[in-house]
């Protein structure tokens, strides 16, 4: 098991030896002068990187965001016209039969984008073309700086020193890319030891060794960056779902949650108890969640989730209605339930919402039951 000690820089800028001969301690102060500056534009650059970086993620975090408000106000629309039907015919007919409306929306929208994208490619090459510059002026340095062996063991030791400890404070969560780290950093100190016992250097593996802590820990902090947005994504995702999961303690009483919803032939209160299972499912899966949390991907299953829990509980529920899945006490139909009777059927919208085993389970008694029920039809045709 690796300790964050190994990380520790094991030189540092007061272990350099300084000779005594004037002009040679002058040409060590030029060397150390022309690292300084070197680092200072390095470090610039890594800034410069970070901030492209930034404006990609929001060029795509933005598109998010539309898709995901535009996807609720779809949800919330939906839900109030179904339950409030009579306020909204004639206002909608109104809205969509008047053209202007919807040029006005069509010309909002295409500026929007003309703007955002213009914006965007002018920022980035931008960042492109100072970071192009900013390389070139680094490899004048360095050409300058490695002209000979004491300068170049100067400049990639501090260089290994510098990129160690950024890995300390940003690769301790990351145990993978940190062991890898690990092996990189000891390789260029191995290398770095053979240059006073050895003619020939591999400075080309050193350099390689070096650039990848240095693109490990870019990487690494954009990846947190990135998934700080994400986090807030699935933060306002999961916030809206129980407000709609709790419309009915708001509305119930203009609500009749036990008529069929049209078509589907499913209860509403058997729907909602089973978004009701599907956020308890969320809660419980980010409660007991331990390690780094792709919020990337759960961003994806909290859209998903609700909308499986739902189908899952109306399917539950006219399996068990309809008798091809037979409980031990089998309920009546829910329109003609009593209240302690209806609770069997909240119950098993909430369990099917909640618990992928649970229906699993039932699909495998109805694919059973279907499948004797067929088997049956075909023994009595043969008799």
């Amino acid at each position: 098991m690796t300790n964050v000690s190994d990380f520790e820089p094991k030189v540092g800028a007061e272990d350099i030896p300084v000779s005594e001969n004037p002009s040679l301690r002058h040409a060590t102060t030029g060397v150390a002068s022309q690292a300084d500056e070197l680092y200072k534009k390095r470090g610039e650059r890594d800034r410069l990187q970070e901030h492209l970086f930034a404006l990609q993620r929001q060029q795509s975090t933005l598109i998010l965001w539309v898709l995901l408000i535009l996807f609720y106000l779809c949800v919330v629309f939906f839900a109030f016209f179904i339950f409030y039907p009579e306020a909204f015919v004639g206002k909608l007919a109104i809205l969509v039969t008047f053209p202007g409306n919807i040029i006005l929306v069509a010309l909002f929208i295409s500026i929007f984008l003309v703007i955002y994208s213009l914006q965007s490619k002018r920022n980035s090459q931008k960042l492109e073309e100072t970071k192009n510059k900013l390389d070139n002026a680094e490899a004048e340095l360095i050409a300058r700086q490695q002209s000979s062996l004491e300068s170049r063991k100067m400049y990639w030791e501090t260089e290994l020193i510098r990129v160690s400890n950024q890995a300390v404070s940003e690769l301790i969560d990351n145990e993978e890319l940190y062991n890898s780290v690990i092996q990189r950093r000891q390789e260029a100190q191995d290398i770095l030891s053979q240059i006073e016992q050895e003619n020939y250097v591999d400075w080309p593996r050193l350099q390689s060794a070096i650039t990848f802590i240095h693109q490990a820990i870019i990487i690494e902090k954009s990846q947190k960056q990135s998934q700080r947005q994400w986090q807030m994504a699935v933060i306002v995702a999961t916030v809206i779902y129980i407000v709609i999961v709790f419309l009915p303690l708001i509305f119930g009483r203009n609500w009749q949650l036990l008529e069929l919803i049209p078509v589907y032939s499913v209860p509403w209160a058997i729907v909602m108890w089973g978004a009701a299972g599907s956020l308890a499912h969320i809660l419980h899966r980010f409660y007991n969640q331990r390690g780094r949390v792709r919020f990337d991907v759960e961003l994806r299953w909290v859209l998903a989730r609700p909308m499986i829990g739902i189908l899952m509980s109306g399917v539950s529920y006219m399996a068990i209605s309809s008798g091809l899945v037979v409980l031990g006490s089998q309920p009546p139909d829910a329109t003609e339930a009593t209240l302690a009777e209806f609770g069997i059927y909240a119950v098993i919208g909430f369990l099917a919402g909640f618990s992928d085993r649970f229906f699993e389970r039932i699909i495998a008694l109805l694919t059973s039951a279907v499948n004797l029920s067929d088997s049956q039809q075909q023994q009595g045709q043969k008799d």
